[in-house]
């Protein structure tokens, strides 16, 4: 239950975060990326977190996800963060992969100490 309300309350807050920005040309970051480039790899994001906290023995709260836009349309996704073990690690990996959109992981997840 606490892990849908989560993805209920992120995707929620996405909304208010994203769709004003689809009005503008472009979005206000550093990066070439286009509007809908931007709201294209924002979804991704939010599905790779959603896919993670779906999976119940990830411990989603300790990795970052961000998703980067190719000029090419192809979208890649970086993970960092700990996990418990290097089976959980490579889970993690996995799961941001098999999520559609998602052509590239980059996965800099380390084992906790």
């Amino acid at each position: 239950m606490k892990k849908l309300l989560n993805i209920l309350l992120c995707a929620t807050s996405l909304s208010f975060f994203v769709l004003p920005l689809a009005y503008s040309e472009t979005s206000q970051n550093d990066s070439t990326e286009t509007t809908g480039q931007y709201l294209s790899s924002s979804a991704i994001t939010t599905k790779v977190k959603s896919a993670l906290l779906a999976k119940k023995d990830i411990d989603s709260t300790k990795i970052n996800v961000q998703s980067e836009a190719a000029s090419n349309g192809k979208t890649i996704v970086i993970l960092s963060g700990t996990q418990k073990s290097q089976a959980l690690v490579e889970l993690a990996g996995l799961t941001a992969k098999q999520v559609n959109g998602v052509t590239k992981v980059i996965n800099n997840l380390t084992v906790a100490k």
